[in-house]
């Protein structure tokens, strides 16, 4: 199962060649993850971090950026997990306008304490919850 979700793109997103600067789509990346979490994983992302003390920070990313987004575009992007390891999780993003693919993104996370800042297992309600989003 994936989540699909939307995101504006303001004005101050843009560069001046008047698309959606890269590093803002890798933030987009990041709204899309946290609503997915929300959405498939019973919890707010906010609520892991302030009270659970656990994290999933990106390690590694590959994109492809296959087509720009503009200023007004409407981004739809789909999330979901292509594989659970022991520590980690791989989430998959498609972003689209109107059909129009713009970039295809994978990113490793890694579960981590954050009062450590080490690497830890995933917890098992957690990976029962991913399962929701694998495909």
């Amino acid at each position: 199962m994936a989540i699909t979700t939307t995101i504006d793109v303001q004005f101050g997103d843009c560069d001046p060649a008047g698309i959606v600067y890269y590093p803002t789509l890798f933030h987009y990346c990041h709204v899309a993850f946290e609503r997915a979490w929300g959405d498939s994983l019973g919890m707010p992302y906010s609520r892991l971090i302030e009270r659970e003390r656990l994290g999933y920070p990106t390690v590694h990313v590959e994109t492809d950026f296959l087509s720009p987004a503009r200023y007004g575009d409407c981004v739809t992007f789909t999330v979901w997990i292509s594989k659970v390891g022991t520590s980690s999780v791989v989430f998959e993003f498609e972003a689209s306008v109107a059909n129009r693919i713009v970039l295809r993104s994978t990113h490793t996370k890694v579960c981590t304490n954050l009062d450590t800042l080490t690497k830890v297992e995933i917890p098992e309600a957690q990976r029962r919850r991913m399962a929701a989003l694998t495909r």
